[in-house]
């Protein structure tokens, strides 16, 4: 094992090194990389004035966060990594992807293509996104997945300190109760509730609600919704209600009951005779 002592901010154990000018080395038969909390190991590696490269089963611990990759370029004056190949993350979760951008001193980076999170049962796919601390941000269409329901939207920012997910822009989500669409989604993975908000509609085979905003809390199978109106549609007509808040009773496959706290107005629809109004 040969131990190169350089100028530079880490040491390298190396099975056999190549000098091959006073800007170049080559190092084979398995390297490790030591720094101030930086360990690097690869199968080889190119190192030159600015830079040190890593080949082949490269794994890296930094701090909190562990990750392996293909690939790793090293540039020392700029504390930054660049990994590609097989990503794969791990902190108090998992991330993957085709490559990275780390910064060492932050402990924050960005990910490209193919991303991939997970966490317990939960997974989101995306294009791209970042990460710093407890937070996660991913983008490009992402599509969230967990046992309650899947979601499609814009971006999604996910919040590990109280495991809250924040989707944004062109929301559709449908669990095994309900399916909606909106503006903003916010669901809590811990306390099993969802807000969904910016023209927010819920349906299922013969219902809908709608309103300003609509609170979903999946364990007990209800629906708040505020400045609200729900459309059910049974074999004898249609039944519609508003009010400021519509407190909807649902299972799997439809509306059970709704509950109009003030301001109830309400409108049945016969199927054939005509219009029956009540306040």
């Amino acid at each position: 094992m040969i131990l190169m002592l350089l100028m530079v901010p880490y040491e390298i154990e190396a099975g056999s090194v190549e000098i091959v000018n006073r800007n170049k080395n080559i190092f084979t038969d398995g390297v490790k990389v030591y720094s101030e909390s930086l360990y690097i190991e690869a199968d080889r590696g190119v190192e030159t004035s600015t830079s040190l490269e890593l080949f082949d089963n490269v794994y890296v611990i930094s701090k909190k966060i562990h990750f392996k990759a293909n690939r790793l370029l090293y540039h020392t004056p700029y504390k930054k990594l660049y990994a590609g190949g097989d990503i794969k993350i791990w902190r108090q979760d998992t991330l993957k992807g085709d490559s990275l951008i780390f910064e060492r001193e932050k402990e924050t980076g960005m990910m490209f293509r193919n991303l991939l999170y997970i966490s317990d049962s939960i997974t989101v796919k995306g294009n791209s996104g970042s990460f710093h601390k407890d937070t996660v941000i991913v983008k490009g269409k992402p599509r969230f997945n967990s046992p309650e329901m899947t979601v499609d939207s814009d971006s999604i920012i996910y919040y590990a300190s109280d495991s809250t997910f924040i989707f944004l822009g062109n929301v559709f989500f449908e669990g095994s109760e309900v399916r909606g669409s909106g503006g903003k989604l916010v669901h809590s993975a811990q306390k099993k509730h969802s807000i969904l908000s910016s023209s927010p509609y819920i349906f299922q085979k013969r219902d809908s609600i709608t309103g300003e905003r609509i609170d979903i809390y999946h364990n007990s199978k209800i629906l708040n919704a505020y400045k609200g109106m729900t459309i059910n549609y049974t074999e004898e007509g249609r039944n519609k209600v508003l009010g400021d808040t519509v407190k909807v009773y649902y299972n799997e496959k439809s509306i059970d009951s709704v509950l109009v706290l003030q301001n109830a107005w309400g409108e049945f629809v016969k199927s054939e005779t005509g219009i029956k109004e009540s306040r």
